[in-house]
């Protein structure tokens, strides 16, 4: 398999920069994500807030990739967190320049009874699986929608993913990106063999 990492800041842009082609900001990336799956799950109506940085653009490629990143993340909460609506959401971007990292951190509300500990055992499994990189395999069967985020996030030892019951009331996410194929490559839902209408 062609090795196609390649650092995040070839997809990165600063505003005001000389640069040829379309470039977003992730406010407007992390409005499309939302848009997305509001769109597609009915009657999930979160409330959202989004602290992002405000130096940062992405060209065409970068806002498909974490776009589709957000949209996983947002669905597991959908599907998983027992609360469809008024679910207040926490999405807080960062990004390293020096070690051309992207973070994201997602914190979600969660019914109290969704926290039992049958959950707490299946996410500790999901981990475990995640540390033995084995992934691949479940993500593409579309088992786990944090199991497809390890699956396109952790292409570089530069890059993480934690996830877990924060109390009672809350579940957080926590992964860094440093990983995008080149520009002329498929995007993240086409990517692995995943098909993205299944999330």
């Amino acid at each position: 398999v062609r090795n196609r990492v390649s650092i995040i800041a070839s997809w990165v842009r600063v505003p005001n920069a000389s640069v040829e082609g379309k470039t977003y900001s992730m406010q407007k990336i992390v409005d499309i994500a939302v848009a997305v799956i509001t769109g597609q799950r009915p009657g999930f109506s979160p409330v959202m807030t989004s602290q992002v940085p405000v130096d940062v653009e992405l060209d065409t490629y970068g806002l498909s990739v974490v776009a589709d990143l957000l949209y996983i993340a947002l669905d597991n909460v959908c599907q998983h967190s027992g609360k469809k609506v008024d679910n207040h959401i926490d999405i807080d971007i960062g990004f390293d320049k020096g070690a051309s990292l992207l973070s994201f951190s997602i914190r979600s509300e969660i019914l109290p009874n969704v926290k039992t500990p049958e959950k707490e055992a299946w996410l500790q499994g999901t981990r475990a699986k995640i540390a033995k990189r084995a992934f691949g395999e479940s993500a593409r069967e579309g088992r786990s929608g944090l199991m497809k985020l390890a699956a396109l996030v952790l292409q570089s030892d530069k890059t993480d993913i934690t996830f877990g019951f924060v109390d009672d009331n809350h579940f957080q996410l926590n992964f860094k990106l440093a990983y995008v194929a080149a520009s002329r490559a498929p995007s993240v839902r086409q990517k692995e063999g995943i098909d993205f209408n299944s999330y």
